[in-house]
């Protein structure tokens, strides 16, 4: 996790998986940008999200969640654009 420390992508917590709830979960992060876009904007706006890497637990870097709401909602109004 090191590598990934160094890029600025996670940072280190020291509380329990069971206390997250599991929409602030990484993989439920992703899967609702691929298909529902307001649901991430709503999720990554209203809190952090985490995530596990070699059974350590994570909080994605705010500047990363936030680069990710960006193409989310770049995404969103092109296609709302594009339907007009």
């Amino acid at each position: 996790m090191s590598e990934a420390n160094s890029n600025g992508i996670m940072e280190p917590l020291d509380i329990l998986a069971d206390h997250i709830p599991w929409y602030r979960m990484r993989w439920f992060f992703v899967v609702t940008l691929l298909l529902f876009i307001p649901a991430t904007l709503v999720i990554g706006l209203t809190g952090n999200i985490y995530g596990k890497h070699q059974g350590e637990l994570f909080k994605l870097a705010n500047k990363t969640k936030y680069m990710i709401i960006a193409v989310g909602s770049f995404l969103m109004l092109s296609n709302i654009i594009r339907f007009l």
